[in-house]
């Protein structure tokens, strides 16, 4: 039995065995939070690429705002407050870009 007490929690994963929690934990550590932000932006890229309409966006990004916010850990609702901030500050743009004259 190896002991695990003094390994980095790199080691940790490698010697459970645990390969993704390896390869996850590598992006966690350098990125943060932001490596959940980048894996949900390649969900919704494709939506508003096909769909040339920020309102199916920032519906999106309303509900999984919610869902992040109570299903994350407490460490990371900051990811779920950030989509809230994005669909709020994208229905203002919308409401308000035809009042420029």
């Amino acid at each position: 039995m190896i002991n695990t007490v003094g390994l980095s929690p790199l080691w940790q994963y490698l010697v459970s065995g645990d390969f993704l929690g390896f390869i996850t934990a590598v992006y966690t550590s350098v990125l943060g939070v932001y490596f959940f932000g980048m894996m949900i932006l390649l969900v919704f890229s494709p939506i508003y690429l096909k769909t040339r309409s920020a309102v199916y966006t920032m519906i999106i990004w309303l509900t999984s705002g919610f869902a992040l916010i109570a299903i994350l850990p407490a460490g990371f609702y900051q990811l779920g407050a950030i989509f809230i901030y994005l669909s709020g500050g994208g229905a203002l743009y919308y409401l308000f870009r035809n009042m420029r004259d």
